[in-house]
């Protein structure tokens, strides 16, 4: 699995509400931007204009396997978005706030590829200075098609006597994988090992760690969970 950063060579163009993937395509008038960005801030006296802003930006796959899966996240894009990939719509956020990843895979190929991003702003929608744009950090993930879903580990702990009860869920997203799961101190030795048993898309483990040395503020320990999913022998 890999996981870019996505804020490189994007383009940027700001037309009417209203406008289509057509009238973006056709367009020249495009100029270089830095991602994240806020178009409404380059016009101060225009801070609250409606408008669409169009986002561009071209990347090339090489190597493209069949049981690879490519997911487009956005950490934040405001507001009312809509995601092309090689002219198809491949999804998109109303809200502008918030965290949102697409599953792109049917839409990329091997060789150049071309995203198109429109923002549509619409005034009045907020009671503070919301900005416009692609406005948080863009990645790029390159993964088996069998992974763990995004946010996909929930950890939890239960005091039991001298040890602590970890249950760990994972939810993965494929078929013929098993999860596996590695807790090391801070120094990187191991303290527990255990595997998962499936239920649906979820896979359970709970084991105990012994006398742990709890987090407090003069003695900061911290603990690592490694979570693994295999397949035919591979992770």
């Amino acid at each position: 699995m890999s996981e870019i950063l996505f804020n490189d060579n994007w383009q940027f163009m700001l037309k009417d509400n209203g406008s289509l993937l057509s009238d973006a395509v056709s367009e020249s008038d495009w100029h270089d931007v830095e991602v994240p960005h806020d178009w409404l801030i380059g016009d101060t006296e225009n801070l609250y204009k409606s408008g669409d802003g169009w986002y561009r930006k071209k990347f090339v796959i090489v190597d493209l396997k069949d049981n690879e899966v490519f997911y487009l996240r956005f950490d934040g894009v405001y507001m009312n978005s809509t995601v092309y990939v090689n002219g198809s719509e491949a999804g998109g956020r109303h809200y502008g706030y918030s965290c949102f990843s697409l599953d792109i895979t049917p839409f990329v190929k091997q060789g150049e590829n071309e995203i198109f991003v429109r923002v549509r702003y619409e005034a009045p929608n907020s009671r503070w200075y919301s900005g416009a744009g692609i406005i948080r950090n863009v990645f790029l993930r390159r993964t088996d098609c069998c992974h763990i879903a995004e946010n996909g580990v929930y950890i939890s702990t239960k005091k039991n006597g001298d040890k602590w009860l970890v249950t760990i869920d994972t939810s993965v997203i494929g078929e013929g994988c098993s999860v596996k799961h590695t807790v090391t101190d801070k120094n990187g030795t191991i303290l527990a090992k255990a595997g998962a048993k499936k239920s649906g898309d979820i896979y359970s483990a709970r084991f105990y760690v012994i006398n742990p040395k709890l987090w407090d503020t003069e003695n900061p320990e911290l603990y690592s969970l490694l979570t693994e999913v295999v397949k035919n022998g591979k992770v």
